[in-house]
């Protein structure tokens, strides 16, 4: 095995003789003191807040750093050092889409050391090198990235870097691009000693194998698995003494060695508050090259104290039905259990449930038969020797559920004499359903055009074989078609089928499937001749490059749109296809909280309600005989109830009894039965009636 070593470049900014220290406060113009200030300088802040709503443009050599002991913080819309340049110890937010941007290039190094970056509010990136633009180096090292949304991530090297790249002792979390750090023209980088959390699927992503990574030391976890696709991917290079978590292990190439991956829980204190210290416990401890800890060596094993955090509520919510608690616990001792509890008012507190392991993360409270209002939540961990709550910030909202139960189907009768017998299908069933996505009668109704970039283009009309899409790419992998939202979808969907009629081009349809309004399922189909095309459930797949995909197993519940987009690896293309007859078909689950059927009989029109008339069933059973019947007619509305007292909508029935001529005899006159003629005769009061009371002669 190849043994790694690691060096960190520390650019050096030489100071002439004439080199000045220009001090700032609050208030002062950064762009002001940089015109001023001679190549060399550096221009020091002290502590407080500076704002800056314009581009602070560095043309010259010149260092930005805090005063000794000092904190500032700055709100910029953007820094563009396009010169020798160093940047330490601040702390910085923005305005703009980046914090950072060469511009211009040249042959000059770029450092930030120690400092702070959030960009939760706007996204953005924080450091990016323009495609086209070279500098020499570019060190990066004791910092926190937080927060970028941008494709590419916090730090975005897409022009080259000749000499060398240096990231080390770095925190990245909560950077929801393709990566923390994106890498297309760095023949050199080294990646050490670095912490990534909850960041983009592939957190170090080079682009090609023009770049040689080495990455060591360093730690990649996510809180899920949903949107992770390789800790670290690159094509050339090393990773040596790494740790990931809920994540894949480092994308293999035969051109990279990986050396002492583990796959392990780096069991972080509390990362979704930013605290990434760790147990005891931690596979991170002393297993680093250096024998030192593995990710960001500013975080250490934490103090051995009890604490327990409640994660839910820190802003207001509301629920219904089910609310998941997140928590999280440390007991030095190990031997603590928790207990969860609510309360209106901070005073009175009721048990949700105790005795729960360390080991939890969340509970789901089932809330359904809760009385709707106002809640605080309090958890609770205790040992032998010592106990520590927490109470969550914000309350819940108790929403109560008044959605009505599934109705009863196949509700039917049949009479017999005086009897009419009743039969029905109670809502605990599967229920076949079928769901008219398109049809050509609809026109565009309930089609619209979906494109993912303002440089894709779609056009929708309709034609006598259906509706069709005329589609424009001008880069690869822009997805363009067309977009239906299902009015009443299936519950669970089983099947989608659809007559698709291609061009004939190579170009296939991507058939994307979204449920609960975020997850993204899909499924290749080519632009083949028309025909009906059926795809089953088990054919889609997870799109992990959908930045807000979270579940990893597609159960067909709650569709929530239809996508037909042509999505190529073309520089540019176009065509077109027509689409028709899209139908879904599933199942209508059993209803999972169905208590009883109730059936009301009225004698003038169908009940209305449960108490519209005479309650002659209620029950779980699928059959009912209503007996002793008089002569008329008898009307029937049937309703499924769930536990909260919700009344689905009616199933009617309705039957005429009517009395024969045996029934209007009167029944204290003695009567005599016959054989005559192989059929039985009564004889009654001088007339003779055959079995079904009719006169006989």
């Amino acid at each position: 095995m190849k043994k790694l070593s690691f060096f960190v470049a520390t650019c050096l900014v030489a100071l002439s003789a004439n080199a000045a220290v220009v001090t700032l406060n609050p208030g002062d113009n950064i762009n002001d003191a940089i015109h001023s200030a001679a190549a060399g300088d550096v221009i020091e802040l002290t502590t407080g807040n500076y704002e800056q709503s314009s581009s602070i443009k560095v043309d010259k050599a010149l260092t930005i750093q805090a005063a000794a002991g000092a904190k500032p913080t700055l709100k910029i819309y953007r820094i563009e050092p396009n010169a020798e340049f160093v940047f330490k110890g601040l702390n910085v937010t923005t305005t703009g889409e980046h914090m950072l941007r060469t511009t211009t290039g040249g042959s000059f190094s770029v450092t930030i050391e120690n400092c702070t970056f959030d960009h939760s509010a706007s996204g953005g990136r924080v450091y990016y090198l323009s495609s086209g633009q070279t500098i020499k180096n570019l060190t990066v090292k004791n910092c926190v990235f937080d927060g970028t949304s941008t494709d590419a991530g916090a730090i975005y090297a897409y022009g080259t870097v000749s000499g060398k790249m240096s990231v080390t002792n770095c925190t990245f979390s909560n950077n929801s691009g393709a990566g923390a750090v994106y890498l297309k023209n760095v023949p050199n980088a080294e990646i050490d000693h670095c912490t990534f959390y909850n960041n983009g699927p592939r957190p170090v992503k080079s682009e090609n194998e023009k770049n040689e990574v080495l990455v060591s030391n360093c730690v990649v976890a996510n809180p899920s698995a949903d949107g992770a696709e390789y800790c670290i991917s690159i094509y050339k290079g090393s990773v040596g003494n790494c740790v990931y978590y809920n994540t894949r292990a480092p994308r293999s190439s035969s051109s990279v060695d990986q050396i002492e991956i583990t796959e392990a829980d780096p069991q972080f204190i509390n990362p979704a508050n930013g605290d990434f210290n760790f147990r005891s416990t931690s596979p991170l401890k002393g297993k680093a090259t250096d024998e030192s800890n593995i990710g960001d060596p500013r975080w250490t094993v934490a103090e051995a104290q009890m604490t327990i955090s409640l994660l839910s509520l820190n802003t207001a919510e509301s629920a219904t039905d089910l609310y998941t608690i997140a928590l999280s616990a440390i007991d030095p001792d190990n031997t603590g259990t928790i207990t969860l509890e609510y309360s209106a008012d901070k005073t009175a507190w009721t048990e949700i449930a105790k005795n729960l392991p360390l080991s939890t993360l969340s509970y789901d409270w089932n809330i359904r038969t809760m009385a709707a209002g106002t809640y605080y939540l309090r958890a609770t961990l205790a040992n032998a020797t010592k106990s520590v709550q927490a109470v969550s910030d914000a309350a819940l909202t108790i929403v109560p559920d008044t959605k009505a139960p599934r109705a009863i189907a196949d509700f039917a009768i049949a009479t017999d004499h005086k009897k009419a017998v009743l039969t029905w299908v109670n809502p605990t069933h599967n229920m076949d359903a079928a769901t008219t996505i398109y049809t050509l009668v609809q026109g565009t109704e309930g089609a619209e055009v979906y494109t993912s970039s303002d440089n894709a283009t779609a056009a929708i009309a309709t034609t006598t074989d259906g509706l069709k899409v005329d589609y424009t790419t001008a880069k690869a992998w822009e997805d363009t078609g067309v977009k239906f939202v299902p009015a009443n979808p299936a519950e669970v969907l089983t099947d989608i089928a659809f007559d698709l009629k291609g061009n004939g081009s190579g170009h296939n349809i991507r058939l994307t499937i979204e449920q609960n309004g975020y997850d993204w399922w899909y499924v290749y189909v080519p632009l083949s001749e028309n025909k009906m095309q059926p795809v089953s459930i088990d054919k889609f797949e997870k799109l992990t490059w959908h930045n807000n995909q979270k579940g990893d197993t597609f159960d067909g519940t709650n569709i929530t749109a239809v996508y037909f987009v042509v999505s190529v690896s073309d520089a540019s293309a176009q065509g077109s296809f027509v689409i028709n007859n899209v139908e879904m078909t599933g199942v209508v689950p059993p209803v999972a909280d169905y208590e009883k059927t109730v059936i009301v009989c009225n004698a003038s029109a169908y009940p209305a309600s449960v108490t519209d008339g005479t309650v002659v069933y209620e029950g779980t059973a699928e059959t009912y005989t209503d007996s002793n019947l008089a002569e008329g007619t008898y009307y029937y509305s049937a309703f499924a109830l769930d536990d909260l007292g919700n009344v689905s909508e009616a199933a009617h029935v309705s039957a005429t009894i009517k009395a024969t001529a045996i029934d209007n005899t009167v029944l204290c006159e003695q009567a005599e039965k016959r054989i005559e003629n192989g059929q039985v005769v009564i004889i009654r009061n001088g007339n003779r009636y055959n079995a079904l009371g009719t006169i006989v002669k």
